[in-house]
């Protein structure tokens, strides 16, 4: 709406105007937020040099700091408890075009005073940030926001955590997240867990550094969910400490995608492997035989195991695909 005109609210008498921008607040859609918002207030738009804090402060709970495209140079940006979304902007083909860059100076986002899954970061980029715990975001003091389609990278931790830190009793859901290119001084240079059990979907963690768990680190935190995601190319190590899987993960070391499909080589599937030891060979042929079911569907796990190509039977087109395998090593070595 135009906020630049003055106006009142038919009483007669000067009107308050809290932001100054010339609408009375009764007139107001967002009374406390001099700069654009939607009609009914409940999203604030943010340009670049404009202060994120101070849209967070003045969007109504449940509403939407919408950042415009650019590169923000702020830091310790912290929701403050409030259920509400802070939502970067996205290109045509789901490109990030939102930046917010801490320039150094303390973490990214500090969720710190028990948000819940209604208090969301979307689809951003955070780096440069520097911290004791969790360069990227820290997440502490039973905060359990939604993270969703963030880069975090470039960021630094001297103790846990250079991407992302939970600590006592945080369990945010991180999903479809890119974690890479962060380090952490002690441990957990993707991602530090301590007494805490979030839920981590769809997400890639590699490249980060650290001494130990270059991607992930676990500390007290055997509930953590990990599933669909891609741990790789970390050092020194990918995983410390345990989690509840759900399903299709890969965890390898090398992050090679030799035909660029988006998966790493150490993720892909080895057609014809039907007993999993990574050769393709008379053991695999002999399950292969076993598990035969010509024009009938397939009823056991071993038959579905040798179900190459995923129509529900094991017949004359599996055994084509492993022919055409025989002799495969997939271990890499």
């Amino acid at each position: 709406p135009d906020k630049t005109e003055p106006g009142d609210c038919g009483c007669g008498v000067a009107e308050t105007d809290s932001d100054g921008d010339g609408p009375p607040d009764c007139n107001d859609p967002c009374p406390n937020w001099p700069y654009d918002c939607s009609d009914d207030g409940t999203t604030v738009t943010v340009a670049v040099g404009q202060s994120i804090q101070q849209a967070i402060a003045a969007v109504p709970d449940g509403g939407t700091v919408q950042l415009s495209a650019g590169t923000y140079t702020q830091g310790a940006i912290d929701p403050d408890g409030r259920a509400i979304t802070i939502q970067g902007a996205i290109g045509l083909s789901g490109t990030l075009l939102t930046t917010i860059d801490a320039d150094g100076v303390g973490s990214v986002v500090v969720f710190q005073s028990g948000e819940g899954r209604d208090t969301q970061l979307r689809d951003l980029v955070l780096t440069g940030g520097a911290a004791t715990y969790g360069g990227g975001i820290e997440c502490s003091n039973g905060s359990s926001p939604t993270i969703f389609g963030c880069l975090v990278t470039g960021n630094t931790a001297t103790e846990y955590g250079g991407g992302i830190n939970c600590y006592d009793g945080s369990d945010p859901l991180i999903e479809s997240c890119t974690i890479r290119d962060n380090t952490a001084t002690l441990a957990g240079g993707g991602i530090s867990i301590d007494e805490s059990a979030p839920v981590i979907q769809g997400c890639l963690i590699e490249a980060n550094d650290a001494p130990e768990g270059g991607g992930l680190y676990l500390v007290d935190a055997a509930s953590t969910s990990v599933g669909f995601s891609i741990i790789c190319g970390n050092t020194v190590d990918q995983v410390v400490g345990t989690f509840a899987d759900l399903g299709d993960n890969c965890v390898t070391d090398s992050c090679d995608d030799s035909d660029d499909n988006g998966v790493p080589d150490g993720c892909e599937a080895c057609v014809g492997d039907v007993n999993g030891d990574g050769q393709v060979n008379g053991f695999d042929l002999g399950l292969l035989l076993a598990a035969w079911t010509g024009n009938n569907d397939c009823a056991s796990e071993s038959c579905l195991a040798a179900d190459f190509n995923e129509d529900g039977r094991v017949d004359g087109f599996d055994m084509g695909l492993f022919l055409s395998a025989w002799g495969n090593d997939c271990t890499g070595n």
